[in-house]
């Protein structure tokens, strides 16, 4: 009984994960402007991409300080992204 109380969160981590697969392909099939796409796009596989390191990573478990080095290129990388947006959208 025990082993399957350990499995339980990351049998909800895949099945938010396929859940989040699913809408990326439905975001990505529609007709969406650009900018919302690419946006709800990114949104999602940053979503996807934290909930593998806080839960198959263990980085959910460790210090604090660990997790602040794991995520500081999602911080950069969006800082990035939005200082860089206009230069993107306008083509300059």
């Amino acid at each position: 009984m025990e082993k399957q109380e350990t499995r339980r969160p990351y049998i909800k981590v895949f099945v938010f994960l396929a859940i989040f697969t699913a809408i990326e392909v439905v975001v990505a099939t529609n007709p969406l402007a650009k900018l919302t796409q690419v946006a709800l796009l990114l949104a999602l596989a940053t979503g996807k991409a934290l909930l593998v390191a806080m839960y198959y990573m263990h980085l959910r478990y460790d210090d604090r300080r660990i997790m602040l080095i794991a995520f500081s290129p999602f911080i950069l990388a969006s800082a990035l992204m939005i200082v860089l947006q206009p230069f993107i959208s306008y083509g300059r």
